[in-house]
């Protein structure tokens, strides 16, 4: 049957129930078809959830018929969640990033970036939490059992990695 040729008009209202459905269903194939499900509806008549099978992704859509949560990942899983604002952006972004180590953005009402956490599976790096909005850092290491915290400016966090490092016991006045 070519794509789209049954509509919900051409159904009978519970015509197919989980019975007549077979337990897997197949949406698009291994050659060319990308899969596509559309499950209406929002108050503007678009889809209120699609799962995507080109993307690996499944999207969520607010009553406005905007995206608001995105779950996705060809090559590692993302979830993003959107705001309700006109610009609709993205106000936090949770990353796997490939084999580099999992990372939480937390974003403005403009998408931009207000602060970082990450966990990246490098030697020279500590998990660091950025505040973005300022020139403060705050940074995190964990060894032998023990915790230690850092807040410095750029200048010193620039220094971070070998020369200087000032790190606090967890409590302690900065």
């Amino acid at each position: 049957m070519p794509d789209g040729s049954i509509t919900g008009t051409k159904l009978a209202p519970g015509g197919i129930t989980s019975v007549s459905l077979s337990n897997n269903i197949a949406l698009g194939n291994s050659n060319s078809i990308s899969g596509r499900l559309d499950v209406y509806r929002t108050l503007v008549g678009t889809p209120a959830v699609s799962i995507i099978g080109s993307s690996s992704q499944i999207s969520t859509y607010g009553s406005d018929g905007r995206e608001q949560i995105r779950l996705y990942g060809t090559s590692w899983g993302e979830l993003w969640l959107n705001n309700n604002l006109s610009n609709n952006a993205t106000a936090v972004l949770l990353t796997a990033q490939g084999s580099s180590g999992g990372k939480l953005e937390l974003r403005n009402t403009n998408g931009s970036n207000r602060a970082v956490l990450e966990g990246e599976n490098l030697a020279a790096r500590s998990p660091s939490i950025k505040p973005m909005d300022s020139s403060v850092f705050l940074s995190m290491a964990i060894a032998a059992g023990r915790i230690g915290f850092g807040a410095g400016h750029q200048r010193q966090h620039a220094c971070q990695h070998g020369r200087q490092r000032q790190w606090r016991r967890f409590g302690a006045p900065v």
